[in-house]
């Protein structure tokens, strides 16, 4: 998959391809450091609990379990490698040319 990487508020990661939604990224490489370029990612789509991707803080607590809901599905891209397109991304305009 190609596209720019990008950080939301939360400091979760996302791939926005040039076309189509973008798509929350996990895996162990660091992605992180890569926040800005156009990249081109080497991965699969796997399915994780909204729990997961968000690294819940009540590990060991136990307190704040809500019984009755089930945890909302992600679908995520498991990035295994990265190569790097461009150090920078290009503005939405100047991809139009």
């Amino acid at each position: 998959m190609k596209g720019c990487i990008a950080k939301d508020l939360d400091g979760d990661l996302f791939l926005v391809p040039q076309h189509g939604k973008r798509v929350q990224l996990s895996g162990s490489a660091d992605i992180g450091s890569h926040v800005g370029q156009q990249v081109k990612l080497s991965g699969a789509f796997v399915d994780a609990d909204e729990r997961e991707t968000h690294e819940s803080t009540s590990s060991g607590n136990g307190g704040s379990s809500s019984s009755g809901s089930k945890p909302h599905t992600v679908r995520e891209f498991r990035v295994l490698k990265v190569d790097v397109l461009s150090s920078t991304c290009a503005p939405e305009s100047s991809r139009k040319r």
